[in-house]
């Protein structure tokens, strides 16, 4: 099973590419307009991130509150698959969920959904609704940053360790998953801004075009060899 993965990981690593130039592209054209307007989100979510790095740099890490999100993290997508959560531990420095429901996304959803980031929209985004304050979409872009950065961090920290959930689901596979997820997961955040069908729909174009081009190229840069 894991050599079967490790092969479908090899098949989407062009997506990885092909995220991170769509992302670029909807970065340029919203900056070409709005530079800090409140459309172009970037220099809010910036801001934000390197606040989050701050914060994490000069004070105690909360290692309690990220063990919290990542297990519920686990629990959220078990249910989510349609599996039945009986148990979640949370401890100051590890945890665990009992659930019959266990697969590639349960295991590797907390390396992909930044649950605080997601948590942090939904609040800004119920705000928005009753507020039609610009200053609170500034200051959502600025706190998801900072729980992006969160998120960040400790994927950073647990990357290169002997990560049980990693070793289950093979190691190469598991990056490649967690590269393409959390590419997919801030290009997703930054659609969300986009309220235009034809936006969405040009965007996702892009993104289908820009794989195919990398897959090419990686096809290509491999008959090289």
């Amino acid at each position: 099973m894991k050599a079967i993965k490790f092969f479908i990981a090899l098949l989407l690593l062009p997506a990885a590419a092909g995220i991170g130039r769509t992302f670029w592209h909807l970065v340029a054209e919203s900056s070409a307009r709005h530079w800090w307007g409140i459309e172009f989100f970037f220099p809010w979510l910036m801001a934000g991130a390197i606040l989050g790095g701050g914060v994490l740099f000069f004070f105690p890490v909360p290692v309690r509150t990220y063990v919290a999100g990542h297990e519920l993290t686990h629990a959220l997508w078990a249910k989510m698959c349609g599996g039945k959560v009986k148990a979640i531990h949370i401890k100051a420095d590890s945890g665990y969920v009992i659930s019959d429901c266990n697969n590639f996304l349960v295991t590797l959803a907390p390396y992909i959904f930044p649950f605080y980031a997601w948590l942090a929209w939904c609040v800004f985004a119920a705000a928005q609704l009753f507020y039609h304050d610009p200053s609170i979409q500034k200051a959502g872009w600025v706190v998801i940053g900072m729980a992006l950065a969160f998120h960040f961090y400790f994927l950073w920290r647990v990357m290169f360790t002997r990560q049980s959930d990693f070793k289950s689901q093979g190691y190469f596979f598991s990056y490649v998953v967690i590269l393409i997820g959390n590419g997919l997961l801030i290009l997703a955040i930054c659609l969300l801004q986009k309220s235009s069908a034809v936006e969405w729909k040009r965007v996702l174009f892009e993104l289908g075009g820009a794989y195919q081009e990398s897959f090419f190229w990686v096809k290509a840069w491999f008959s090289r060899r």
